[in-house]
């Protein structure tokens, strides 16, 4: 693990939405570590902050076409594309 990734979990506290459990799943999906990137990017729904565009943005390349990031796109209500593996492949 990362001394960035490690240092964001230091900070991480669920009853502030700072954005910092988005930052972990953006880390762990720019790994393509797609199981602990979406258990993040659940939490980061949870605790109230809004991903929303962010989702386009090249670090989740990896972990499109996972069915669980899959579930967090339509959960937020985008477009379904954003979630398929050759969205990647556009840029």
């Amino acid at each position: 693990m990362g001394s960035i990734l490690r240092e964001l979990l230091a900070i991480h506290d669920p009853a502030l939405p700072t954005g910092v459990a988005f930052a972990v799943g953006g880390v762990y999906a720019a790994q393509g570590d797609g199981d602990n990137a979406v258990m993040w990017l659940n939490k980061v729904i949870e605790e109230g902050f809004p991903p929303g565009l962010h989702f386009m943005f090249p670090p989740f390349d990896p972990i499109r076409g996972h069915a669980g990031f899959a579930g967090i796109v339509e959960r937020v209500g985008l477009p379904a594309v954003w979630a398929e593996a050759k969205l990647g492949t556009y840029r």
